[in-house]
């Protein structure tokens, strides 16, 4: 017996780590399913994760994601830096968590990466 899908949406927030000053608020992220496909909301099983991408970088520079399209060169450009994303995950019926975690940008792409581990701040 499988389990029944989960429809999972996902909203984020990101600050700069130090000065706590807001760079995007309460954005409805673009959720990757296994299939490839972006949405603002997907159906999961319980054993199948999603991925959620919310800062990208490339010879551009680094961007926080806030178009439709997670390819194209859009998004809120930020500079070399420590920065703070609180995400909110609805799933199931209006159960959410909330959780934050922190992430370094810099000028390449091998200068992006998460920093420590993701802190709970609510469930319900």
């Amino acid at each position: 017996m499988r389990p029944d899908p989960t429809d999972i949406s996902v909203n984020f927030t990101v600050c700069e780590s130090g000065s706590g000053k807001v760079v995007v608020h309460l954005v409805r992220a673009q959720i990757k399913n296994e299939r490839g496909e972006y949405a603002n909301q997907v159906a999961l099983a319980s054993f199948i994760p999603a991925i959620v991408a919310i800062v990208i970088c490339d010879d551009s520079g680094a961007r926080i994601i806030t178009e439709e399209n997670v390819d194209a060169d859009h998004g809120v450009p930020i500079e070399r830096g420590r920065y703070r994303a609180k995400f909110t995950v609805i799933y199931s019926h209006n159960n959410f968590f909330e959780f934050a975690a922190e992430f370094t940008a810099g000028t390449k792409p091998d200068e992006l990466y998460w920093v420590g581990k993701p802190k709970i701040l609510r469930v319900q």
